[in-house]
């Protein structure tokens, strides 16, 4: 956010949410503006999800704990059969982040949580997944998209409202009314 000499870069955290992030991902590259120094080669910009590196590992290691090899490029989080109750409908959590669901299931207590299984899902592969299932129509997929309940990690929510707090309030303009006619 700062360059080194404390100046500002010009760079903006922008929020936003997974499916303008996700729509976004899916578009194709872009012309930048800006050309490769040494070839001289006009440089594209694409939209990428980029996991935390913590994220990663935490995932790795849960998958290596199952004998299983293959990290997700962006880690997410389910359990087994876990439900809850939102707003009158039981819906099914999709963590994004290790630590939240670590803290969800230790709310729950061992006897809730003792047999169930945290299954590891690469996120960008499930909602294509989710995505290919409703342009096939598939049966029961609306029921199923409507059950899911995404946790976005506590860590960026606490991050945008800090965002929110730091941001500087814009000061009133007062503009005179044109009397003109419009001239």
């Amino acid at each position: 956010m700062k360059a080194p000499n404390a100046a500002s870069s010009g760079a903006k955290v922008l929020p936003s949410n997974l499916d303008r992030a996700f729509k976004l991902a899916q578009l194709p590259p872009t012309v930048s503006g800006l050309r490769d120094q040494v070839t001289g080669r006009e440089l594209k910009m694409v939209w990428q999800f980029m996991p935390h590196a913590a994220e990663t590992r935490a995932a790795m290691a849960l998958l290596v704990s199952k004998a299983k090899a293959n990290p997700p490029r962006v880690p997410a989080y389910m359990v087994d059969g876990l439900v809850y109750t939102k707003r009158g409908r039981e819906v099914r959590p999709v963590f994004l982040c290790k630590k939240d669901l670590d803290a969800a299931l230790s709310q729950l207590g061992q006897s809730e949580t003792g047999k169930r299984e945290v299954i590891v899902v690469d996120l960008l592969g499930f909602l294509l997944q989710l995505q290919d299932d409703i342009d096939e129509g598939v049966g029961g997929i609306a029921d199923e998209v409507k059950s899911l309940e995404f946790v976005p990690p506590s860590e960026s929510i606490n991050f945008r409202e800090q965002l929110k707090k730091d941001k500087v309030p814009l000061k009133a303009r007062i503009v005179p009314p044109d009397h003109s006619g419009g001239r």
